[in-house]
């Protein structure tokens, strides 16, 4: 947890630092709901971008994740950067940092070299166990050891990076017109319904079972979940491949 704080603190001094070239906002961001258990925040504008730091929050818990921020191995660290033998950095293989707060998370992330958004990227993937209803946050931050006021205040979202300089393109008060809030559909779960993309319950789901029992193909979290129909529970055996026959026959 230290090392979390030590890299969330480096993160955002970098903004603090930047804050005070910005400038009329130039990015936008958007909740975009995937409906298949994820959601996406969508960054488009005009320039590049190189970090963000924002609050995400949310009616039920999210995990966030993210593409766009690469892992320190990508963007050709060396052990004189403290790179370890796993591609790690303290233990990070990206500078991305989640914390979790009541109704939300706070999310700090930075590449060494800025990405284009020009043609709209998604900075980061949400996703939840159920409905959720999304929105987007400047942070608030109290640490004074990192030059922040003691009662709290906003920091801006985004880092850009132009010409080499890092102003920054959206602000803490651009929050109101430049973010657009959304809503995270969950998969619905169909008891049986082992076929990845299929809602349906039928034979290719038992035999789909029986490989995963007689170990011909390996079975994903999500599929090991639907096929678990039957106890004893949290296993997958021969109890579960007639618990789907059932199913398809018209039994529970």
């Amino acid at each position: 947890m230290k090392t979390n704080r030590m890299i969330a603190v480096a993160i955002f001094v970098m903004m603090a630092f930047t804050a005070s070239m910005a400038f009329a906002a130039s990015v936008s961001l958007e909740v975009v709901d995937n409906e298949d258990g994820t959601a996406s925040i969508v960054a488009t504008g005009t320039g590049s971008v190189a970090g963000a730091a924002f609050t995400v929050k949310s009616d039920v818990a999210v995990t966030v994740t993210s593409d766009f921020f690469d892992t320190f191995a990508a963007q050709k660290f060396t052990t004189d950067d403290g790179l370890d033998a796993e591609g790690k950095v303290e233990g990070f293989d990206k500078a991305l940092v989640t914390n979790d707060i009541t109704g939300g998370v706070m999310v700090a992330a930075a590449n060494a070299t800025a990405k284009d958004i020009s043609a709209g990227v998604t900075l980061f993937t949400l996703t939840a166990a159920s409905d959720a209803t999304i929105t987007i946050e400047a942070t608030n931050l109290n640490n004074t050891d990192a030059g922040y006021d003691a009662d709290g205040e906003d920091i801006d979202l985004l880092i850009g990076a132009d010409d080499g300089t890092y102003p920054v393109m959206l602000a803490a008060s651009d929050v109101k017109t430049n973010v657009t809030a959304g809503t995270l559909t969950a998969l619905v779960e169909i008891p049986g319904a082992v076929t990845e993309g299929d809602d349906t319950v039928d034979v290719n789901d038992v035999l789909l079972v029986l490989d995963f029992m007689f170990g011909v193909e390996a079975a994903t979290d999500a599929q090991s979940s639907a096929a678990d129909v039957a106890e004893p529970y949290g296993t997958i055996d021969v109890n579960d491949v007639l618990g789907i026959i059932n199913i398809i026959f018209g039994g529970k």
